[in-house]
């Protein structure tokens, strides 16, 4: 049900409750932004989170991704409870809630369910600031919560100019466990390096 499989971060204050959750999908580059694009949108990735579990009124923001409709900038975010999941486009100048959804879960659904319950130890802002300290000149655009296995992790996507990056960090330690880097034009992989056994 979620709409990008389990990363985006979990967040301090009104968002330290809410895990939050990006994603990482193929070997090639996924957006079609750059940091340059990303760089225009007035709202940041942690503040359209907050406004979505505002709007929510509760539960936990598993994902969250920025991307253009048209000539405009708007985030994506995902708001699980134990019960719902709720979706919101949110237009990244503005801050105004665009459109919203709000499925009920059923007995299936029970990854979305562990999801809701989960208490990563970084904080989306946490994430948010090592990373662009990490990987300087990249923007993040989208993360998402997953566990694999028993390890709970931010699945990240980030974008430079001309690259793009995938990692997979621990969302209790920080520490980036994977990433790969690959040219937003030739959609051809650069670089691959595993961190740990993971």
């Amino acid at each position: 049900m979620l709409r990008k499989k389990a990363i985006v971060l979990g967040m301090s204050g009104l968002v330290v409750a809410a895990g939050v959750v990006f994603s990482v999908k193929a070997a090639q580059a996924d957006s079609d932004l750059s940091a340059s694009d990303i760089s225009k949108a007035k709202i940041s990735l942690v503040k359209a989170s907050e406004l979505a579990l505002k709007e929510a009124q509760s539960g936990k923001v598993v994902a969250v991704d920025i991307d253009d409709e048209g000539s405009s900038l708007r985030y994506d975010v995902t708001v699980l409870t134990d019960k719902a999941e709720k979706d919101y486009t949110i237009d990244a100048n503005s801050g105004e809630v665009l459109r919203s959804s709000n499925e009920k879960l059923s007995s299936t659904d029970t990854e979305e369910k562990e999801l809701a319950k989960a208490s990563p130890k970084i904080s989306l802002s946490e994430l948010q600031t090592s990373l662009t300290k990490k990987y300087s000149g990249y923007k993040v655009v989208n993360v998402d919560l997953e566990y694999k296995g028993t390890k709970l992790v931010y699945d990240v996507e980030l974008v430079s100019d001309s690259k793009e990056i995938k990692a997979v960090v621990d969302a209790n330690t920080g520490k980036v466990t994977k990433e790969q880097t690959v040219s937003l034009n030739q959609d051809d992989d650069r670089h691959d390096e595993d961190h740990d056994e993971d």
